[in-house]
């Protein structure tokens, strides 16, 4: 990570702005207090970060200004300088006589320098000269990612001394740069390409200030900070208008009066915690982070066509009828893929919206990372009894489209009303598909744990296992695979894979649901071992619930509904 800071070692840059001021020149008081003196000020050769170029180089121009904060019989005043002119600035910039005005100033009393005038704060009369509260930090809050912009109005140089015993300024005077300078450098992780130019919005955020720089076309992106110590971590956040871009960083010190170069080797999407607006992924987007929902509970999506990556992700939606969205909504065809060793929760936002969800016609995605150790846990609100939605698949009336699922560990739990992948309460889904991966998929009430959800309206497309690891179990009238309370699905092939699939009621462990339908049902003797156990009162454990139908059952081969409770089907050995 340290390697992303590298210290800018700058040819005429010193720790601060130094000038030496000329003698006083008071001018007669008039009669209500106020006297004017004018003072020179000299910038050093050196003067650090106060630059107008990659050099260092900072002189005085004309329509500068100084800020005083001094102390006055009572109380505590401001006074801007007049602003420079050509003939008030010498010795080739680095010489100004600054023009001050102050009223009933303390004799002895505490004076401050703010330059530029415009870091002063609005009101300082319930603060004293050499407080913080004399400065305008707001005005670090918003920057345009120009040096010039920072060098003429934002890199704040202070001095703090005393009034002289007859309430003049100081004789001599020496400014010191309290900010610190990144010059930053967006690379884009991925492709190790340079996106600094495209970048439309940066945002610096150090756990106590944030910075935000709007930058058009910038090869470098200059933002002005407060110093930063080695324990905070840098968040640092970017987009050219459509994409995210995003890293944090940890165990780097950026001193006070320091110009560093930062090159920040992004990860393109986005860290949820750091979201308060709604999101949508772009494809090639890395996801991660838990989202803020008792602040923020947004929406979050992923663009049509897109692929992208869960890295550790939380979204534990609020069940709230103010927020009627999914977990995740994908708009689109997507691919999800699980960062390898990641662990990624999702929930849903009202008991009506499911953990995940594809518009209907489209098609969901999920994968295993390279090797595919990546972990999704989908769930819809449960035991609220609004819980109407799947898993992964569709909500209360919310039809889905189809899913597909080739890799990873996924946990599914629908609700009272939908399956743990597939359709909810009164929804319809696409087909599901899956040849691979380890999964647990389970409703909690009157549907089935893969396949469809509640109601004589809930439907899925065709079921089609070709591998993986399955544990499927329907609720008290759901299919374990297929069917669920009065609902109906289509065809069920499985063709390979280890399975274990089960009612707990009135649904088969593969087939149909209460009073539900089922296409056909195939198992091919590719399968590694299919286990069915249907509920107490179903009819078949592979074919009909109770009071359910179900079309033909053929199993490696022979054709028949099974009633037998459990029902294990491994194929003969190869001799």
């Amino acid at each position: 990570m340290k390697q992303l800071f590298k210290h800018f070692a700058l040819l005429v840059m010193g720790a601060l702005i130094s000038g030496c001021a000329a003698e006083v020149d008071d001018l007669q008081p008039t009669t209500n207090g106020t006297v004017t003196m004018k003072t020179t000020i000299s910038l050093s050769e050196q003067a650090s970060t106060r630059a107008l170029d990659i050099y260092g180089n900072k002189t005085f121009a004309a329509g500068d200004q100084i800020a005083v904060v001094y102390e006055q019989e009572s109380g505590t005043a401001k006074a801007l300088s007049v602003a420079l002119t050509d003939g008030d600035i010498t010795n080739g910039g680095k010489d100004a006589a600054f023009t001050v005005t102050l009223s009933s100033p303390k004799a002895n009393g505490k004076v401050r320098y703010i330059y530029p005038a415009s870091m002063v704060a609005d009101d300082v009369s319930t603060t004293t000269p050499g407080n913080d509260a004399t400065i305008k930090w707001s005005n670090l809050n918003t920057q345009d990612g120009l040096l010039s912009s920072l060098a003429s109005k934002l890199d704040l140089a202070t001095f703090d001394g005393d009034m002289t015993a007859q309430g003049n300024l100081p004789k001599t005077a020496t400014l010191a740069n309290q900010l610190t300078i990144g010059k930053f450098i967006i690379k884009n992780s991925a492709t190790d390409g340079d996106i600094t130019n495209t970048i439309t919005k940066l945002t610096i955020a150090d756990g106590t200030n944030t910075y935000i720089v709007n930058t058009s076309s910038h090869s470098t992106i200059y933002v002005a900070m407060k110093p930063i110590t080695s324990s905070q971590t840098i968040n640092v956040n970017a987009t050219d208008g459509t994409k995210q871009y995003y890293k944090s960083v940890t165990g780097n010190a950026l001193e006070i009066s320091k110009i560093y170069d930062v090159t920040v080797n992004t990860i393109q999407g986005a860290d949820l915690s750091k979201l308060t607006t709604n999101y949508t992924a772009q494809n090639g987007d890395i996801l991660s982070g838990t989202l803020d929902v008792a602040n923020y509970p947004i929406k979050i999506s992923i663009a049509a066509g897109a692929t992208v990556t869960l890295n550790n992700l939380t979204i534990n939606g609020v069940d709230d009828i103010s927020y009627p969205w999914a977990g995740i909504t994908c708009e689109g065809d997507a691919t999800i893929i699980l960062a390898d060793g990641s662990t990624n929760t999702v929930q849903g936002f009202d008991g009506h919206y499911p953990g995940i969800i594809v518009a209907e016609g489209k098609t969901l995605t999920i994968k295993g990372g390279t090797l595919g150790t990546g972990k999704l846990i989908a769930s819809s609100h449960y035991p609220s009894p609004y819980s109407y939605s799947a898993g992964i698949g569709g909500g209360d009336e919310v039809n889905c489209g189809n899913i597909t699922i080739s890799g990873g560990t996924i946990i599914a739990n629908g609700g009272a009303q939908g399956a743990g992948i597939g359709g909810g309460g009164k929804g319809a889904c696409g087909n599901i598909t899956i040849s691979g991966g380890n999964i647990t998929s389970k409703c909690m009430g009157m549907c089935a744990g893969i396949g469809g959800g509640n109601y004589a309206s809930a439907s899925c497309g065709n079921i089609t296992i070709s591998g993986g690891e399955i544990s499927a179990e329907g609720g008290s009238d759901g299919a374990g695979i297929g069917g669920g309370d009065y609902g109906s699905c289509g065809n069920i092939t499985i063709s390979g894979g280890n399975i274990t699939s089960y009612s707990n009621l009135s649904g088969a462990g593969i087939g149909g649901g209460y009073k539900g339908k089922c296409g056909n049902i195939i198992i091919t003797t590719s399968v590694t071992m299919v286990e069915a156990t249907k509920g107490s009162k179903a009819q078949h454990s592979i074919g009909m619930g109770q009071s359910s139908d179900c079309g033909t059952v053929t199993i490696g081969g022979s054709t028949g509904y099974i009633s037998d409770s459990p029902y294990t089907y491994q194929p003969p050995a190869v001799p």
